[in-house]
């Protein structure tokens, strides 16, 4: 028998620009930012952690689930920045700005 992971803490996850990605996260959802240098942006919510490493490699193929309180004011904060989304079912599907897909869900 493994170990059983209880939670993920961390995501690393490459882009291209670290201004404009922690801008995102920051403005729209709410991320924290606490640590920036030069090559990464570390940003936070609660006990997750999203860390941004600058890279040149693309970066589709992954996909973020958030969860929010309030769907309907998460859907104006993406119109009011001018980020397309889609509706699907009760979740909200994006891309950011390294075009990860981002699925947005009331929880």
């Amino acid at each position: 028998m493994g170990v059983v992971a209880a939670k993920l803490t961390n995501l690393v996850l490459p882009t291209r620009d670290l201004d404009r990605v922690e801008a995102f996260y920051r403005d729209i959802f709410g991320f924290e930012p606490f640590h920036r240098d030069q090559t990464c942006r570390f940003l936070r919510t609660g006990a997750t952690h999203l860390v941004f490493v600058l890279s040149q490699e693309a970066t589709s193929g992954v996909c973020l689930d958030l969860s929010v309180a309030d769907l309907e004011l998460a859907a104006s904060a993406l119109e009011g920045a001018g980020v397309a989304f889609t509706r699907e079912a009760d979740m909200l599907v994006l891309r950011d700005p390294d075009w990860s897909l981002v699925e947005v869900v009331k929880g």
